[in-house]
């Protein structure tokens, strides 16, 4: 799609004038065996550059976006004025709560719109985490991290280092319901970055051919869809995540060989120990479940166990 829009630009003689859509049309339809494998190349070519981008770019979107002072200063600001919007959502929850103990008898069209705007309050503060000092700049990434941080917190469990795990000991319905949805949100946010890429060729194409500059609003417009898009996507992924944990954190146990805990307080405190060793550090102190002894080992310790003398017969 990037590549064909580019090569539609070209077409319209758009980089030496203003843009001839009717020459561009001729060419569209006058491709060539020549030009669609040159277009196909190109394609395969950024799909080959955009690839091993996509961790990175996942990661900008969420709102890392380095150390520098100028990126921290940035991050910190977006953050807070994102913390300020959610306390007002939560505070303006709490008040319409307040409201209804205190005014029992409303009309109906009230109620109807203090309930609407009570759960739309709700809906939205719960993407964004519960700590003010965990907020994110994006709202990707206050999704992503909220259930990052919440996800295993009621196993005493580290999301980020227990997921990779789970993927490979979790069922297999499970982990391919996780793929989807991390596959999903991925090209989200792949088709935004290339939405605006071609924002930017548009810009470079038509910023000197007045109103027809507009027409880069249109790549810019899609990028935006599709990261909303990415964003109800995230709350999927996390969803699966959460999901993952909960089903499957008894046969990571199982496959770790340690005993499986008999109720959510005793794993909580073992749980302490393998964060201890997750993070690799020495001072992890956890029990192991002894191997189950096979037929013939217990046959073997029978036959050559002596016997007790003041045994009965």
């Amino acid at each position: 799609m990037l590549v064909f829009y580019v090569y539609l630009l070209i077409s319209s003689g758009a980089w030496s004038g203003p843009p001839d859509w009717k020459r561009a049309a001729t060419a569209v339809t006058g491709i060539g065996v020549g030009t669609a494998a040159a277009l196909s190349v190109l394609s395969l070519l950024a799909g080959l550059v955009l690839h091993p981008l996509q961790f990175a770019l996942v990661q900008v979107y969420e709102g890392y976006w380095g150390t520098s002072k100028t990126a921290r200063l940035m991050a910190t600001r977006r953050a807070m004025r994102r913390c300020r919007y959610v306390e007002a959502l939560r505070d303006e929850e709490r008040d319409i709560n307040d409201h209804f103990k205190e005014h029992p008898e409303l009309s109906v069209p009230l109620r109807h719109w203090l309930m609407t705007t009570h759960l739309e309050a709700g809906r939205v503060s719960t993407l964004f985490p519960k700590e003010s000092e965990l907020f994110m700049p994006t709202r990707l990434g206050n999704v992503l991290r909220r259930y990052e941080t919440e996800s295993g917190k009621p196993y005493k469990l580290n999301t980020i280092q227990v997921v990779p795990l789970l993927a490979l000991v979790g069922q297999e319905k499970d982990v391919e319901y996780l793929n989807d949805q991390r596959g999903a949100l991925d090209l989200a946010v792949r088709m935004s970055v290339t939405s605006l890429i071609a924002c930017a060729f548009s810009i470079a194409f038509l910023w000197q051919d007045g109103l027809w500059l507009m027409i880069s609003l249109i790549p810019y417009g899609l990028a935006y869809l599709f990261y909303r898009g990415a964003v109800v996507t995230a709350r999927e992924y996390g969803t699966a995540i959460a999901a993952l944990i909960l089903l499957n954190r008894r046969a990571l146990y199982e496959r770790l060989g340690i005993p499986k805990p008999a109720d959510t307080r005793e794993e909580r405190l073992q749980n302490e120990d393998l964060q201890q060793l997750l993070d690799h550090k020495a001072r992890a102190d956890l029990s192991y479940e002894p191997e189950p002894e096979l037929w013939w080992q217990r046959l073997d310790k029978r036959l050559f166990e002596k016997p007790d003398p003041g045994a009965q017969p």
